[in-house]
């Protein structure tokens, strides 16, 4: 026998005795099925691959007010100025009403004065006679003449001048009671208001007719003095008012 046939009888004998491999298509099964009683292997263990988290979306960001804005909405600042405009209108239509308002007042005091039967000391004092006692006036409302032309000063027309001498006379009216509130000087209209003390009448018509004499015929002292008198004796204006709201600070 050569040597290749001795090494081809060995690899036969070999293959013989090698058991069969197993391929993809040909699963052998080798060795005894395991027993009910034996312990089967713990399954292994299973691999979990981490998921990737979404990212968390950002915040809106929120406005910031600049250091020469107080107001960064712009909307909320210009709704601030329509109610400032809105105001300002209704303060407007305040003060028209009220000067309406006031002379009606004035033509209805002139109208009840024309009817009204003057008082002999009034037409004694409106009388041509050029004569200026100060007895008919009477002595608690005499003032002293260096505090009468201190006031003449001041006032700078006859109205002004009567309304300073009323004060002067009558200072319990003009108090913080506001009390002239409930005064006239012929008293009624409107309002039924009482009617000025008539010695104070009489001692405002003397002064006021010593320094301004065109005052000496009725229709101008009417006309001139009665208008500034009732005025100083009615209410503060809604354009006072007005003045003080704008003069007071904010408290916020």
């Amino acid at each position: 026998m050569s040597m290749v046939e001795g090494y081809r009888a060995i690899k036969k004998q070999n293959d013989t005795l090698e058991p069969p491999k197993s391929t993809p298509g040909n699963v052998i099964l080798t060795g005894s099925p395991p027993s009910s009683d034996e312990k089967q292997p713990p399954p292994a263990p299973e691999i979990l691959t981490p998921q990737p988290q979404a990212p968390t979306p950002a915040a809106a960001p929120s406005p910031t007010a600049l250091p020469n804005n107080i107001f960064p909405d712009d909307h909320r600042q210009s709704r601030l100025f329509t109610m400032m405009a809105n105001f300002e209108k209704r303060l407007r239509t305040m003060e028209t009403k009220q000067d309406k308002l006031h002379a009606k007042q004035d033509r209805l005091e002139r109208m009840l004065t024309t009817q009204r039967q003057a008082t002999p000391g009034l037409l004694a004092v409106a009388s041509d006679d050029n004569t200026d006692d100060e007895n008919s006036i009477p002595e608690e409302m005499i003032i002293p003449a260096d505090r009468l032309s201190i006031l003449k000063e001041r006032a700078h027309s006859a109205g002004n001048f009567a309304s300073l001498l009323l004060k002067e006379l009558m200072p319990h009216l003009f108090g913080q009671e506001n009390l002239r509130n409930m005064y006239n000087w012929n008293g009624g209209g409107i309002n039924a208001k009482r009617e000025v003390c008539p010695r104070a009448k009489l001692a405002v018509r003397k002064y006021v007719v010593h320094y301004y004499l065109e005052c000496r015929k009725e229709d101008t002292f009417r006309n001139v003095v009665l208008h500034k008198v009732n005025e100083a004796l009615r209410r503060p204006s809604v354009k006072a008012c007005r003045r003080r709201l704008l003069d007071t600070p904010n408290p916020n």
